[in-house]
C-alpha cells in the first residue's frame, strides 16, 4: 500500500524550543532523542577528560547533544534539559544507552514466585528451558532470602518478598532489550533490564508491627428502586460496629459514603449527579457516619435511561484525599443498573469501566468491589452490567474480579452479603501483616468458593502493599540483568507490567492529536470511511496553520507539530518511540483499509475507547505529586508521569 502523506504531530519526542539551537541528537533515522542512564561511578566534567564537576546519582537521565573521541575515548556532551542548558561531559563508557520510555514495573507479589534477575541471557534462556523451572525458582528465592546466595545459577536478585508500589516508593526498571522465547511451546518475552532506584535506601528496620488501618467507601446508586437496600446497608452496619463498639481497632478503620444518580441536565429533578454523604476521613465519626447512612434517601424522580452515573460516583470517591492515610483502601459499589458510558449518553467523563478500573487499582491503589443486585425490573441488562463490572473490578493483585451478584435482587441475601464483606475488610485491623505470610488466608482454608476467601485473598494482597511502603521498599540493587515479563510458576500470569514515561510536552501533544482523530470522525462518521484519513489529514493541517483551533490540556505550553511525514497506519502517529518493543498499542495496525474494514460499530468503538483514554491523561496532568525528575538538574518541562501501557491508545 502506498503511504498516505500526513502533517503530523510528533508526539513523544518534539523538541521544545532550544536555547542557542542547541538539540538533542536522535537515534538513527527516528524522532528519539538520544538519551543515555549514568552507570555506578559515572561523573560529569567540565570538558573531555577535564576537571569533575558532579557525580550524579546511579542511573540518572541526560539527554545526548554531541558525541567526541579524545584520545581514544568517547565522550558525551549531556544535560538533563531539553533546552541544552548546563551541559556536562560524560565518559561513554560509563553510561547505558537508553533507546525507549518504557518501563516495567512490578505486579503485586501475592500469590505468585517472584521474578529472578539473571546475569546474561543464556543463564536466563537456559533456566526457562529447564522443566523443573518453578521448583527451582521457589528453592532459590529460599535459599537468597535466608541469605545463602544464589550458587552457581547466576542469579543476581530477587524481587522484594513486600509490594514496591511504583507511584509511592518511584524506582525505573528502563527496558534496555528484549528477546522472543517460547516457554511450554507459547510465545513468551524476556527483557534486559536496568534496576535503578530514584532514593537512598531505608536503614534496615524490623517488620513494622501494628495496625494495619482500612479504609471504606460505599459506592451507592440512589435511584428510585433502592431505597430497601440503602436500609440494608445500614443495618448490615450498624450490627458490625456495634460488635467491636469500644475495642481498640475502632480507630483503626474508618468509612465514607457516596450516593449517585443520573444527568441532572436532562432530568434537574434528580438533583444530583453525585454526592458525598460522609467524606472518608482517618478520624471516623461512627455516628456521624450511621446518620449520613440514615439521612440517605432515594430520588422519586425517574432518570433519563435504566442505566445510571455509576462511573461519576466512583470518581468522587477515588478522588479524595484521604485514601493515602489508610493501608486497605476498599470501594465497594451496590446497584441494580448498568453505568452509563459516553458524555453523549449522559454520562459525567467520556471514561470507561475498564479505565476507570485501571486507574482506581494501578495509580491510586484502590481494590473495588461491586454488588449487583440482579432484580426483574433489569433483567434485561444484567449481563452487559455484569460485564462493566467485571472490567471495573479485576485486580492484578489477584487475578480476578469482584463482582457479587445478588439473584432476584434479594434483599435479605444482599444484607449477609455486605456483612460478610465488610466484615472481612475490617478482619485485616490489627493484624501484624509480614512479607513471609504468603500463604492462603484462613478463611480459604474452609472455603476457598467463599465471599470471605475472595475478599481476604485480595486483601493479603493489598498488606503486601502497605508493607512496600512501611518498609520503603527498594527494587532489587542489580544494575543491569534478564528478567521474564511472567510469574515463573505460571507463566499465564503477568510479573512485570510495562509503564510509559512521558513529559508533560508530549502527553499534551498525545492528547492533541488523539483530539484530532476524534474530530475528524465526528466530521467523517455519516460519510464514506474510506475519506477518514483524508479529513484527518484537513484536520492535522489547521492544527498547523493555528494551533489554537484544537483543545490542548489545561496549562501546558503549546503544540508540538511539525511538516509532513509519510505513514500507512494509525500507530505511526505515535512516531518511533514504541519501536523494536515487544509492547504495541491498538492504534499500530490500524490502516485506512483495517478501518473501513472495521465496521461502523468497531470504528465507533476505538473513538470512543480514546475519548476515554484523553480524560484519564486530563487526570494525570493534574496529578502534581506523581510528576517524575529522573536526574537532578531536570526541571518541571523535563518530569515525566509513569502511565500505565493500556491507558497508550
Amino acid at each position: 500500500m502506498r503511504p498516505i502523506l500526513f502533517l503530523v504531530a510528533t508526539l513523544w519526542f518534539t523538541s521544545l524550543s532550544m536555547g542557542a539551537g542547541a538539540q538533542p541528537l536522535k537515534i538513527g533515522d527516528t524522532q528519539l532523542d538520544h538519551r543515555v542512564l549514568t552507570r555506578p561511578g559515572a561523573v560529569l566534567f567540565d570538558q573531555p577528560g577535564g576537571t569533575a564537576t558532579s557525580k550524579p546519582p546511579v542511573f540518572s537521565s541526560y539527554y545526548v547533544f554531541e558525541i567526541s573521541e579524545v584520545d581514544d575515548i568517547t565522550w558525551l556532551r549531556v544535560g538533563a534539559k531539553l533546552s541544552g542548558a548546563e551541559t556536562f561531559w560524560l565518559n561513554a563508557a560509563k553510561s547505558v544507552d537508553w533507546k525507549q520510555t518504557i518501563v516495567v514495573s512490578f505486579t503485586n507479589p501475592a500469590g505468585r514466585l517472584p521474578s529472578l534477575f539473571f546475569d546474561g541471557k543464556e543463564a536466563l534462556t537456559s533456566f526457562l528451558k529447564d522443566e523443573a523451572m518453578s521448583t527451582r525458582a521457589e528453592l532459590l528465592v529460599t535459599s537468597i532470602r535466608g541469605g545463602n546466595g544464589a550458587g552457581d545459577s547466576k542469579v543476581l536478585s530477587v524481587e522484594p518478598a513486600e509490594f514496591v508500589p511504583m507511584t509511592e516508593q518511584f524506582y525505573l526498571l528502563p527496558i534496555l532489550e528484549h528477546a522472543d522465547i517460547r516457554v511450554n511451546r507459547r510465545p513468551k518475552v524476556i527483557l534486559k533490564v536496568a534496576s535503578i532506584n530514584q532514593n537512598e535506601p531505608p536503614e534496615q528496620e524490623e517488620t513494622p508491627q501494628g495496625p494495619f488501618n482500612v479504609g471504606i467507601v460505599f459506592v451507592i446508586d440512589t435511584s428510585t428502586s433502592m431505597q430497601p437496600y440503602i436500609d440494608a446497608t445500614r443495618g448490615a452496619i450498624e450490627s458490625l460496629l456495634s460488635g467491636i463498639l469500644g475495642a481498640e481497632s475502632e480507630a483503626d478503620f474508618s468509612f465514607g459514603l457516596v450516593g449517585f444518580r443520573s444527568d441532572v441536565g436532562q432530568v434537574p429533578g434528580l438533583e444530583y449527579r453525585s454526592k458525598e454523604y460522609f467524606p472518608l476521613n482517618p478520624d471516623f465519626d461512627k455516628n456521624g457516619f450511621l446518620s449520613a447512612l440514615k439521612g440517605m434517601k432515594v430520588t422519586s424522580v425517574s432518570s433519563h435511561d435504566f442505566d445510571e452515573d455509576g462511573m461519576s460516583g466512583l470518581t468522587m470517591a477515588a478522588e479524595s484525599g484521604a485514601w493515602e492515610d489508610f493501608g486497605g483502601k476498599y470501594i465497594i459499589y451496590i446497584s441494580d443498573a448498568g453505568m452509563l458510558v459516553g458524555t453523549e449518553n449522559g454520562a459525567g467523563s467520556d471514561s470507561t469501566p475498564q479505565l476507570l478500573g485501571t486507574r482506581l487499582s494501578k495509580d491510586l491503589g484502590i481494590a473495588t468491589m461491586a454488588m449487583f443486585l440482579k432484580t426483574r425490573a433489569g433483567r434485561a441488562y444484567h449481563d452487559d452490567s455484569i460485564a462493566q463490572l467485571e472490567q471495573l473490578t479485576y485486580q492484578e493483585r489477584a487475578r480476578k474480579s469482584y463482582v457479587f451478584p445478588i439473584e432476584n435482587g434479594d434483599v435479605n441475601e444482599f444484607a449477609e452479603q455486605v456483612s460478610i464483606v465488610t466484615e472481612a475488610l475490617l478482619n485485616q485491623v490489627n493484624t501484624q501483616v509480614s512479607a513471609s505470610s504468603a500463604g492462603a488466608p484462613d478463611p480459604c482454608e474452609a472455603d476457598p468458593d467463599s465471599i470471605a476467601c475472595a475478599v481476604s485473598e485480595l486483601g493479603h494482597a493489598m498488606e503486601l502493599e502497605w508493607l512496600g511502603r512501611q518498609n520503603q521498599t527498594q527494587a532489587p540493587d542489580t544494575y543491569e540483568a534478564w528478567v521474564a515479563d511472567f510469574a515463573l510458576d505460571d507463566p499465564r500470569r503477568i510479573a512485570l507490567a510495562p509503564r510509559v514515561l512521558l513529559t508533560r510536552a508530549q502527553l499534551n501533544d498525545v492528547y492533541v492529536t488523539l483530539q484530532a482523530v476524534v474530530e475528524a470522525f465526528s466530521v467523517n462518521e455519516q460519510e464514506d470511511p474510506s475519506k477518514f484519513f483524508e479529513v484527518l489529514r484537513t484536520v492535522m493541517a489547521r492544527i498547523v496553520r493555528d494551533p489554537s483551533t484544537i483543545k490542548k490540556l489545561p496549562g501546558s505550553s503549546g503544540v508540538g507539530v511539525t511538516e509532513v511525514e509519510e505513514f500507512d497506519n494509525l500507530g505511526q502517529l505515535l512516531g518511533d518511540y514504541l519501536g523494536g518493543l515487544p509492547y504495541e498499542s491498538d492504534l499500530t495496525q490500524i490502516s485506512p483499509t483495517a478501518w473501513v474494514e472495521m465496521g461502523g460499530s468497531g470504528r465507533y468503538e476505538q473513538i470512543e475507547t480514546i475519548k476515554s483514554k484523553l480524560s484519564m491523561y486530563e487526570l494525570y496532568y493534574a496529578d502534581t505529586d506523581n510528576w517524575i525528575a529522573l536526574s537532578p538538574e531536570a526541571g518541571e518541562p523535563e518530569k515525566v508521569y509513569p502511565i500505565p501501557l493500556e491507558m497508550i491508545p
